[in-house]
This record gives C-alpha cells, structure tokens and sequence, in this order.
C-alpha cells in the first residue's frame, strides 16, 4: 500500500471512496497505542522508553 500511487490518482479523478484507510488508520492506531501504553502504566508495566507524546 503506497499512499502516493492511491491517492494521486484519486485525487485527480475525483474518485474519493476509498480513501477512508488513510485517512482513519492513522489516527485509530496512534490512539489505540496511546490507549494500550496508558494501560501499561496503569498496570505498572512501562519503562522510561514507553511514550505516548
């Protein structure tokens, strides 16, 4: 999946439908990390390497 060879061509076709993937993935798995590294350090499981920001 390279976002320059889909999105290009989506974008100078007008065709945005399948776009969602790009556009929702990122931010659902930077949250989920976030969500799944606070539970970590709720559970007194983290390391000084463990970061969310």
């Amino acid at each position: 999946m390279n976002p320059v060879r889909t999105l290009g061509p989506a974008i100078a076709s007008g065709n945005y439908r399948r776009l969602r993937i790009y556009m929702v993935g990122p931010p659902l798995c930077g949250l989920s990390w976030c969500c799944y590294l606070h539970c970590r350090q709720a559970l007194g499981q983290t390391t000084k390497s463990d970061s969310c920001l």
